[in-house]
């Protein structure tokens, strides 16, 4: 409680706690930290996408930006006619990160990403629905 504002790093992978530990996380909680690497779980899982809306809102409501994602290439990509994502992903906040008009549908590799299985291909890249 006593740090400042914006003070904090956090990483977090809690094999699908996450999702109800934001949704609950009070956002003077979540304001604390500037930057959160989360690996978000179980996206295959559709009906509980309302769920993971309201733990992604709760922490856009406390400023944070998606500013990367690296699917995890121990389980398959989940693919839907619309979209296709990692089932697991890995996916950085930064409070700090500037809005943009649109969100991006397609993911972007940088040089520092690696495959979370050693000799196993990475995963496609990801495809998001536009909205």
């Amino acid at each position: 409680a006593a740090a400042a504002e914006r003070s904090l790093f956090g990483k977090i992978d809690i094999e699908g706690s996450e999702w109800g530990a934001f949704a609950a996380a009070h956002v003077s909680t979540l304001k604390k930290f500037r930057q959160l690497v989360v690996e978000f779980h179980s996206l295959q899982e559709v009906h509980k996408h309302p769920d993971y809306l309201k733990a992604m809102l709760k922490l856009q409501l406390a400023g944070f930006r998606v500013v990367h994602l690296h699917g995890n290439n121990n389980v398959p990509m989940f693919d839907t006619t619309d979209y296709k994502i990692p089932q697991v992903v890995e996916v950085t906040f930064d409070s700090s990160a500037q809005p943009i008009a649109t969100c991006l549908q397609d993911q972007q590799m940088h040089p520092l990403d690696m495959p979370n299985i050693a000799g196993t291909a990475e995963l496609p890249l990801a495809h998001l629905p536009s909205f």
